[in-house]
């Protein structure tokens, strides 16, 4: 069993709703990011609790219904990318 010492800790965890979309914004601005500060928001209020995407009041449907498929299809990828990753693999291997 892993000790809690070890677990990586979700940095955006705990801070306040107001002060997470203040820090993002200030981000957004400093890094030439104005024009996709909303989807940095939804982002950063997604990340900091994961599992409770569905609580993001932001999130329009389009969006909630691109994390349910996300999460319920975690290994739902196109069969170029599993090609590829193997392709890579038997190459490193041989190499």
């Amino acid at each position: 069993m892993a000790s809690d010492a070890f677990l990586i800790q979700n940095p955006l965890a705990g801070i306040p709703h107001d002060t997470l979309v203040r820090n993002v914004d200030e981000f957004a601005a400093t890094h030439g990011l104005a024009d996709i500060a909303s989807l940095l928001r939804k982002g950063a209020l997604v990340a900091q609790d994961p599992p409770n995407y569905e609580r993001v009041e932001d999130l329009n449907p389009t969006e909630m219904d691109a994390l349910r498929n996300e999460t319920l299809h975690k290994w739902r990828q196109p069969p170029a990318l599993y090609t590829t990753v193997v392709m890579c693999s038997v190459g490193a291997a041989v190499q």
